[in-house]
């Protein structure tokens, strides 16, 4: 076995190996070796394209890029590091703050990067990583940076798969994973949890953007946003997929992560495009499962989670104070939107806008909207496709629920609270399939046996 001072020196290539019976000896030959150990000889049959066995590369702010790079004679900088690997290596950071010099770099094999926690390996100053192929980055913190940190890149007709991102922070960046619009290829399996972005600012503010090439199974789970905010064009904590690549990405699972002060620009006419959302997603399949989100400001454009998709599923998030005037939650994309699920939410706050604004056919079911500033409850323009509205209990300003030209709409079970108009308003040509033992209220102090949101 090697020791870790040999962990930087060449690599035998790995084989296909097969146990044979030979003199104690040791013969080379093209694309055979026999090498004796024990007294049993192993006849290795070397493939055209060897692979390599791994090795660890070290990295320590008392090393020296003169140095080995093993972990007795460590590397001082990660350039090094990088620079020195090869396909299915491991980088291996020592604790302590490192500054990075703005260092850029890319990664066209396989590689692992490694720190010893995100709150004892710091890297400084850090330019950006693009990479295209499969790439682990684990306990790190990447801070002071202009961003993006990580940029994952695919060509057309190339595949970039199994990347994980966890235990990392990005602190006082302005983006921090980011494929910037540039992928053409495919991207999946693509893992980011348990990973901190704090303090983020710029013109353009991004926590994860996965929004261009072909997406599928992608898991954004347990991360931390807080503090994000942009004054100048857009601040969004998770974005997958986009306009342009809806028909391609599926798949996606974004679960779990909580979110503290997003803060975008408030859409002006000087600031047309100006946008701010704690989650945006694009495409088919798409899981939204148990978030909080906290404190989206209030904007034009600005929502707690919205989507473009179709069979999709918004379920039990939390969302406090996200004042939207297109939805604290919202499903768009006029008539080619369907099949998606809202359900057991919780939405709250005394700001204004919607609770729940969805398109297409749509089940909205089980959730608890409190906005009694808010303009209406649940919106739904249905595009002629049925709708259900079952079991909700909403507070709003005009209309609880308000549903424009469904084909067959279901209203059933909900409580609803309208201070200033009518509960429920149908508008267009609506069609009613069955509306029932819902219980309303014109006004404020609903009834006291009401089960109300907390």
């Amino acid at each position: 076995m090697k020791n870790a001072d040999q962990s930087a020196t060449p690599r035998a290539p790995c084989a296909e190996i097969s146990l044979r019976t030979k003199p104690a000896a040791i013969r080379r030959g093209r694309g055979l070796a026999w090498c004796c150990f024990a007294g049993v000889v192993l006849s290795v049959f070397v493939n055209a394209a060897p692979c390599l066995a791994a090795r660890v590369i070290a990295v320590s702010p008392a090393g020296s890029d003169q140095a080995a790079g093993t972990e007795s004679a460590p590397f001082l900088t990660l350039g090094k590091a990088i620079s020195a690997s090869a396909a299915w290596d491991t980088v291996r950071i020592a604790p302590g703050e490192y500054d990075c010099g703005g260092f850029s770099g890319e990664v066209n094999h396989p590689l692992a990067i490694t720190g010893s926690g995100m709150d004892k390996t710091v890297l400084k100053n850090f330019g950006v990583l693009k990479f295209t192929q499969t790439l682990r980055v684990k306990d790190l913190a990447f801070t002071d940076s202009p961003g993006p940190v990580l940029v994952p890149f695919t060509a057309e007709g190339a595949k970039l798969e199994n990347v994980l991102i966890e235990n990392c922070a990005f602190i006082n960046v302005s983006r921090g994973i980011d494929t910037d619009d540039v992928c053409r290829g495919i991207i999946t399996g693509f893992t980011v949890r348990l990973c901190d972005f704090k303090n983020m600012k710029g013109a353009k503010v991004l926590g994860i953007a996965i929004t261009s090439g072909v997406i599928s199974k992608a898991a954004i789970t347990d991360n931390t946003f807080q503090n994000l905010e942009s004054a100048a064009k857009i601040c969004t904590a998770i974005a997958v997929g986009g306009n342009k690549t809806r028909g391609t990405t599926r798949d996606i699972i974004i679960s779990g992560n909580r979110m503290e002060g997003i803060v975008g620009p408030v859409k002006t006419a000087t600031a047309p495009g100006a946008e701010t959302h704690g989650i945006l997603a694009y495409g088919e399949q798409i899981q939204i499962l148990k978030n909080t989100i906290k404190g989206v400001n209030a904007g034009g454009d600005h929502e707690a989670i919205y989507l473009k998709a179709s069979n999709s599923l918004i379920a039990e998030n939390v969302l406090e104070e996200c004042s939207s005037d297109q939805g604290d939650i919202g499903i768009k994309g006029a008539e080619e939107t369907h099949d998606n699920v809202i359900r057991d939410n919780r939405i709250f706050g005394q700001g204004r806008g919607l609770g729940i604004y969805a398109h297409g056919s749509v089940t909205v079911k089980g959730n608890g909207v409190k906005k009694p500033n808010g303009e209406f409850g649940i919106r739904i323009y249905a595009y002629q496709k049925p709708v259900v509205i079952e079991g909700n209990y909403v507070e709003a300003r005009e209309n609880s629920v308000r549903i424009s030209d469904a084909a067959d709409a279901v209203i059933i079970g909900n409580r609803l609270v309208s201070l200033n108009r009518e509960a429920i308003d149908l508008t267009g040509s609506c069609k009613v399939k069955q509306m029932e033992n819902n219980k309303t209220h014109k006004g404020p102090n609903p009834p006291a046996d009401w089960q109300r949101l907390k």
